[in-house]
């Protein structure tokens, strides 16, 4: 596959495929605006690779759109794929007006049949159900409420942990393989540097970074190269009901959007708020055992730092439901002092922190706790008026209006 950059698109110039005993891993060279050009790879263990060309749209399009260029990619494409993309583009463009739609232009008449690639015998069956797995509180709940039909998990290296960050994403990949066994479900590890490739060429945005707006492409793209034909990827919510539309890369109204007719991507958990889960989960050892939150990049490799703002979140979170003392994934005490030292850096987490305190004050726990919340809260309502023009750019976009 051989396209002609222009200077002002993006574009897949070539891709290889190659195989060992071990694992598949698919290269692709993709050339940029002003003829910059990166190598983007997968490296998928335990499962065939499938060759979709949905996929390479979805690594490139937020890029394009930040960058107002054009996407151009070697067709013909699944339309009902299209029609979503065009979707959620809209969807974006009120969301973040600095994301603009981008032509995607087709190039020459391919074969339309998919190219499977990589190692037979690491096939799922037909129609099989696989779900996106990071050992999140999350990925527990959305695993244990779809338990008997899931086939696999697919765990991502590179995401989160950053692939740079290579002790943690060891540990992280290490927890999710016994995690899995115990759970007796295949696990497919995927290694990429697509993540990178997105932070280099999507600028800074107002409200949110590239990764924030870019990751459920990401995720998507993955799922393209790994489901099986007719299979379903189920994508753990980040967001709830409770929380309204807010701009966020993978979010329920845009994961089913990403979906062809080969390949169905489904929202999963968005009926629950975070308590709830935790609650949830909060009931199989294994879990508590093997709880991934902590997106903080550390030298000691340990998986969570218990200091930063989603590790207290959450270690709070389980002390309300009396699950913390028996969670060994959080090595530091959760104390009123860490507590009001937090950093809220979004203020929609605010809606998670109230929950909390909430709880906390109907089953007269720990008062300390809920005084150095109360205090957090209070300071990050009260903090600025940076976040009062972020809440009212966020309800005027929501709602269309200009800001």
């Amino acid at each position: 596959m051989v396209l002609t950059a222009t200077m002002n698109s993006f574009s897949i110039q070539d891709l290889s495929v190659s195989q060992d005993i071990q694992a598949s891993e698919l290269n692709i060279h993709i050339v940029g605006p002003d003829t910059r050009s990166w190598r983007v790879f997968f490296r998928v263990d335990g499962h065939t690779v499938t060759v979709r060309k949905e996929a390479f749209v979805l690594t490139s399009l937020i890029s394009a759109m930040a960058c107002r260029c054009r996407l151009v990619v070697e067709g013909p494409l699944d339309a009902m794929f299209l029609r979503g993309v065009g979707h959620v583009q809209e969807i974006l463009h009120d969301w973040v007006p600095e994301l603009s739609p981008a032509l995607i232009e087709v190039s020459g008449q391919g074969h339309s049949a998919d190219q499977p690639v990589g190692r037979e015998a690491g096939r799922l069956p037909p129609s099989s159900t696989m779900t996106f797995f990071s050992g999140g509180v999350d990925s527990f709940y959305t695993v244990y409420e779809n338990l008997e039909h899931l086939a696999a998990l697919v765990f991502v290296a590179g995401f989160s942990p950053e692939l740079a960050d290579t002790e943690r994403c060891r540990r992280a990949e290490a927890s999710a393989r016994e995690a899995a066994a115990a759970l007796g479900k295949k696990l497919i590890v995927v290694t990429t540097n697509l993540r990178n490739f997105m932070e280099d060429t999507i600028p800074r945005l107002p409200a949110l970074s590239p990764w924030e707006i870019a990751h459920g492409t990401a995720l998507a793209t993955v799922a393209h190269l790994v489901a099986d034909e007719g299979g379903a990827v189920l994508v753990p919510s980040t967001s709830c009901h409770q929380e309204g539309v807010e701009p966020w890369g993978s979010h329920p109204l845009l994961d089913p959007l990403w979906s062809s007719r080969r390949v169905a991507l489904q929202s999963e958990g968005y009926w629950a708020n975070r308590q709830r889960k935790i609650e949830a989960i909060a009931g199989h050892q294994l879990a508590l055992d093997h709880l991934v939150v902590c997106y903080r990049r550390r030298a000691s490799g340990s998986l969570n730092c218990g200091s930063c703002e989603k590790c207290l979140r959450t270690m709070i979170g389980l002390l309300a439901c009396g699950a913390l003392e028996r969670c060994p994934a959080f090595e530091q005490a959760l104390t009123a002092e860490a507590v009001t030292a937090l950093k809220i850096n979004h203020p929609e987490l605010i809606f998670h922190h109230e929950c909390n305190l909430r709880i906390l004050e109907a089953r007269g726990i720990r008062p300390d706790i809920q005084r150095a919340l109360r205090q957090v809260i209070r300071q990050t309502r009260n903090g600025g008026k940076d976040w009062r023009r972020w809440f009212r750019h966020l309800g005027s976009r929501v709602a269309g209006s200009p800001t």
